[in-house]
């Protein structure tokens, strides 16, 4: 299994940040490849809460929610998508590091397929892609956060949301 972990200090509270990140049919206000959410599930957050994200590009992605610790963080296992994975999962977290600052987190742990040569090309290809999307995605996030902005198609970072996030591969 492959593992890659990025995260951002965003300015707002850690509980503005939770209350954006656990709105679960709204991830698309500020995912900058998301288009549209539809809900699958009777619940809207909370374990066994289920969105299909659809994508730009026409693509789409089922998520569960198999994790939910309140206020903190959330885990999705990932399905019905085109990528050449075995399996994924994303977890999405947040932590206060100050009155009106917090660290937002991604993380995703991921088997690709193909045996040893899906592992070499998870390592040398996926993970810096889901790193480079991750660092789209946590500066789009701190952008909405801040100034209530929806991400659309394109959206490009500011000044101030372009510092860059951190990243960690394992």
């Amino acid at each position: 299994m492959l593992k890659t972990k990025a995260s951002k200090t965003v300015n707002v509270s850690a509980n503005r940040a939770w209350e954006i990140l656990a709105d679960f049919e709204s991830v698309d206000h500020f995912h900058p490849f998301v288009d549209r959410v539809e809900l699958r599930s009777d619940a809207q957050r909370g374990v066994g809460a289920i969105r299909v994200c659809n994508f730009y590009d026409n693509t789409s992605v089922v998520e569960e929610i198999t994790r939910w610790q309140e206020g903190e963080t959330y885990t999705v296992q990932l399905s019905e998508f085109s990528l050449p994975l075995k399996e994924a999962a994303a977890t999405l977290g947040v932590r206060a590091t100050g009155a009106e600052t917090c660290e937002v987190t991604m993380e995703m742990a991921f088997v690709p397929k193909f045996g040893p040569l899906g592992l070499i090309m998870g390592k040398l290809m996926m993970r810096p892609m889901i790193k480079k999307m991750f660092n789209q995605v946590l500066s789009a996030f701190s952008h909405h956060a801040v100034t209530g902005e929806e991400i659309g198609k394109g959206w490009k970072p500011t000044a101030a949301t372009a510092t860059p996030a951190t990243a960690s591969s394992s």
